[in-house]
């Protein structure tokens, strides 16, 4: 029980803590944001809540973020989505933050976490012919929870925030909704959940805010560690009990 006690108290600590600022600088020999060759190109329209219109032609996909923590000097990389229309991808500090940086919403955090941590999986499994769709599609889905109003009835072909254009190869959001809303209706129906802390901004004051998944174990993980630390610790004591018994 010592071992099992010991990693209690640790993950008590550890939940407790105040949390590091970790910044990620992106800037230099080996570093930078790069934009995933498949991702496809339509139409942006957002109602900002003073009823002004933000209308933009643009892409949607998946990044690759490359960085350098900068208290560990270690290389940091990570599959990332665009968490912010109103600024360009850029070079510079980013700090890692929680969910709540994005929205105050607690609900929307989960369904954004859930977003992110089932993206890889359904790209890969897309291949090189349906890449570019799923990456559109979940960045697609990302902003709709981002930027619409309410956390149910999602719908990226209206809205506050909406998209359009037709099945040109420049101009391609409209043949994506159906994928990208049922990306959305997974994250309110309850077939994907997360909780908020599943996925982390790296947050910019000057370039565009990404949002990744990271490693960040379930409480659920957490007790299946603890129980399985603690029956290793009980098979150990039992075959050293049996040697000293033979």
């Amino acid at each position: 029980m010592r071992i099992l006690k010991t990693l209690a108290v640790a993950l008590c600590l550890t939940a407790t803590l105040p949390a590091a600022a970790t910044v990620i600088r992106v800037g230099g020999p080996g570093t930078g944001i790069g934009y995933d060759p498949f991702g496809v190109y339509g139409g942006i329209r957002y109602i900002k809540p003073d009823s002004s219109v933000f209308d933009i032609i643009g892409p949607a996909g998946q990044f690759q973020f490359r960085g350098i923590n900068t208290s560990t000097n270690a290389a940091f990389f990570a599959y990332t989505f665009c968490a912010d229309l109103f600024k360009d991808a850029g070079d510079g500090d980013f700090l890692i933050s929680s969910l709540s940086s994005i929205t105050a919403d607690v609900t929307k955090q989960k369904q954004l976490a859930a977003l992110v941590i089932n993206a890889d999986a359904i790209i890969n499994a897309a291949g090189i012919s349906g890449r570019g769709d799923a990456t559109a599609s979940f960045q697609l889905a990302i902003w709709e929870v981002l930027y619409e109003t309410g956390t149910s009835g999602y719908d990226v072909s209206g809205g506050n925030f909406s998209t359009y254009g037709d099945s040109s190869t420049s101009n391609y959001f409209v043949p994506l909704w159906g994928q990208a809303n049922g990306y959305l209706a997974n994250v309110t129906n309850g077939t994907w959940t997360a909780s908020a802390n599943r996925a982390s901004i790296l947050f910019s004051d000057t370039a565009q805010s990404q949002i990744f998944s990271n490693a960040v174990p379930e409480p659920a993980t957490w007790l299946m560690m603890i129980l399985g630390f603690a029956g290793i610790g009980a098979a150990s004591r039992r075959k050293a009990k049996a040697v000293v018994t033979a």
